[in-house]
């Protein structure tokens, strides 16, 4: 999955909110993809999306007005999760993500924005590009090309559609992905949120900063910490028990 977010040009001071929410499915026996899911979200913080953003992301103003809310989506691509027969009673499943700032910032930020807790099965997933680098050696970013495109360049495949298209990213991070299965490279959660202690409540005041302090901020700010997930917490699925979950979370599990 690749999301796409509000922007302005100056990227880092900014409180990005979802935009685009897609996801392609990977049958890692059959490596191809199965299908997809995708939609459009409707900003709360910046319903109007700043002119930088429109160019970037290819995303028009008519597609988040008429969009359904974040929650909404949300519940949605479980619906579309479940239909897959993915999760509890079905297959095993792990997200995909080029980096970490998709699941841990952009959909944490915007879970806060939106007053919901991060599901659990979006606290852990697969950094690909970590475990690209690991095979592959190491991804300078530069010369504007971004990391999907220099990993794809780095195996000889071609970038296709549109650069920020976040449907499109997320094929071409799939097209890695298999890759990668075709190499046998050993594809596992090397990721997780876990809950930083002594965080009690989110504010409004919290919301409408968060975003407009420099990186290192954001790393204190989030209620949720990036850890990584080691070969052996994977194995013995240590990673997945609820230390990053609330109490109320822990009391329906």
């Amino acid at each position: 999955m690749d999301f796409e977010c509000t922007c302005e040009e100056v990227i880092l001071a900014y409180p990005h909110e979802i935009i685009e929410f897609p996801a392609v499915l990977i049958d890692v026996q059959q490596r191809k993809i199965i299908d997809q899911f995708r939609s459009f979200v409707r900003p709360k913080l910046n319903p109007i999306l700043d002119p930088f953003c429109i160019r970037f992301t290819h995303i028009t103003q008519s597609a988040v007005d008429n969009a359904p809310q974040f929650h909404e989506v949300v519940m949605a691509f479980q619906q579309w999760l479940i239909t897959q027969g993915l999760g509890p009673g079905g297959h095993r499943f792990a997200f995909v993500t080029d980096g970490p700032h998709d699941l841990w910032k952009f959909f944490q930020h915007t879970c806060m924005v939106n007053d919901f807790e991060v599901p659990h099965d979006f606290r852990h997933f697969i950094n690909i590009k970590k475990m690209f680098e690991m095979k592959y050696g190491h991804i300078e970013k530069g010369q504007g090309k971004p990391a999907i495109e220099l990993m794809l360049q780095r195996v000889g495949i071609q970038f296709e559609g549109t650069k920020h298209c976040g449907l499109d990213d997320s094929i071409n991070i799939a097209k890695i992905v298999i890759r990668m299965l075709e190499d046998n490279v050993e594809l596992r959660i090397n990721q997780r949120m876990t809950r930083v202690k002594n965080f009690t409540t989110i504010d409004s005041e919290l919301i409408n900063d968060l975003g407009r302090k420099d990186h290192a901020e954001w790393l204190k700010k989030l209620p949720l910490k990036l850890l990584s997930v080691k070969r052996d917490d994977f194995i013995t699925e240590t990673y997945l028990q609820c230390e990053s979950c609330d109490e109320k979370e822990e009391q329906d599990r």
